[in-house]
């Protein structure tokens, strides 16, 4: 896999950055592989100081001589039919993490809201396991759905398993109901 950088302008304040992808021929039917013609992708890149960047690389198709079979050549920074770097994407995961709207992360990265809103339900979040053996339970002041207090249940390890919309005995007596297996101890 070789990339080669052609030339390099500034256009309307963004820069243009023209290359091309040459690599080893993959082999099909036990032949190598004939190059078919060659394909202009235009990939949205990282912006360098106060200017947009986007990469013009060309890269190959190639052409099985005997089953006909063709297929193109891969570039490692963007997923496959993406025209959106991995390195904007992976930019736009971080700024997920701090207290930004999509609008505004859209606006710095220039993409689309709903880029960045598939981004953000593309992330996982890792499934903690809870203890459900001894469970605590606290009381705290709020608002929700008319009631002045609320209640958080927390695990063994003291991890937020749940906020009841109040402390009346019936609430909390359907919640041990559900878990009335795995709870030993209150």
């Amino acid at each position: 896999m070789e990339k080669e950088i052609k030339k390099v302008e500034i256009i309307c304040d963004t820069y243009h950055v023209y290359g091309i992808r040459a690599d080893i021929r993959q082999n099909c039917c036990d032949r190598r592989m004939n190059i078919h013609d060659y394909r202009t992708v235009t990939i949205r890149s990282l912006s360098y100081g106060n200017r947009k960047a986007i990469l013009h690389i060309e890269k190959q198709r190639y052409v099985c001589p005997i089953c006909n079979k063709r297929t193109t050549s891969s570039i490692g920074i963007v997923d496959r039919n993406c025209s959106i770097s991995n390195e904007v994407k992976d930019e736009i995961r971080r700024k997920l993490s701090e207290m930004k709207s999509f609008t505004q992360i859209g606006r710095e990265e220039n993409t689309s809201i709903s880029t960045v809103m598939r981004l953000f339900h593309d992330i996982e979040v890792p499934h903690k396991e809870l203890d459900y053996e001894t469970v605590y339970l606290d009381e705290f002041k709020g608002n929700a759905d008319k009631e002045k207090y609320q209640l958080a249940i927390y695990d063994t390890n003291h991890i937020l398993i749940d906020i009841l919309k109040d402390r009346k005995s019936s609430t909390i007596r359907e919640f041990f109901l559900c878990h009335k297996d795995s709870i030993k101890k209150v």
